[in-house]
């Protein structure tokens, strides 16, 4: 009982001591009464300014148009770029084979080139061979 009497009297006087630091009176040095060409330069000032945070805003959109403009256009390089590069792998392969079949072309031929003259001893030399036969007595 004794601490709950406590306790309560210990919040009364911690509330108070937060309300003794409010000020008494009113600073002066705020309020201000202005004549009717001041309040007319203030309200042109606050148009001028609306303006001008329209115009502020309506750049940030273009600004912002603009910077997705800009990613857009960075990806269509990007993936033109791969299409490119794969491209110029299917040609460099396709050009490293038909180089491989050229070589291929070129050693067969150099073959077939020595096979026929191969053949062509061959029956020189058989048909030599059954004439000398033949004509021996």
């Amino acid at each position: 009982m004794k601490k709950s009497r406590l306790s309560i009297l210990l919040l009364l006087l911690i509330s108070w001591t937060v309300s003794y630091a409010q000020p008494g009176k009113p600073n002066t040095d705020t309020i201000r009464c202005y004549g009717i060409t001041e309040l007319q330069h203030i309200a042109a000032s606050l148009v001028s300014g609306r303006g001008c945070d329209t115009l502020l805003s309506n750049a940030n959109a273009k600004l912002a148009n603009r910077d997705s403009l800009i990613k857009e256009k960075n990806f269509e390089i990007t993936n033109d770029t791969i299409a490119l590069r794969l491209k110029d792998g299917v040609i460099d392969i396709r050009n490293t084979t038909i180089t491989n079949l050229n070589d291929d072309v070129t050693k067969l031929k150099r073959q077939k080139k020595w096979l026929q003259f191969g053949w062509a001893s061959s029956i020189v030399a058989i048909l030599g061979t059954g004439t000398y036969i033949a004509l021996k007595p």
